[in-house]
């Protein structure tokens, strides 16, 4: 059995990192506590934001090849979507 080390993000990544939550933490109390014309207008752009990051993740698994391990007619999907 290997030990593995940890690598601790820098401070300027951690900061990055949380300030992406941002957007989330403050559109999701919108929803709740914003004037019931807005809350639709909140919850769509909490989802556009959601489904933004989502593509980026997505996309990362892609670049390093774990979507092709499947059937090819999903890698051919995944690279057209690309």
């Amino acid at each position: 059995m290997t030990a593995t080390h940890a690598v601790v993000p820098s401070v300027w990544a951690q900061r990055l990192g949380f300030a992406g939550l941002v957007p989330f933490v403050l559109l999701a109390m919108a929803t709740w506590l914003a004037e019931p014309g807005h809350r639709a207008f909140a919850g769509l752009a909490l989802a556009g934001y959601g489904a933004v990051i989502a593509s980026f993740l997505g996309r990362d698994q892609c670049r390093r090849g774990n979507c092709l391990d499947c059937d090819r007619e999903i890698a051919r999907f995944f690279l057209s979507v690309r």
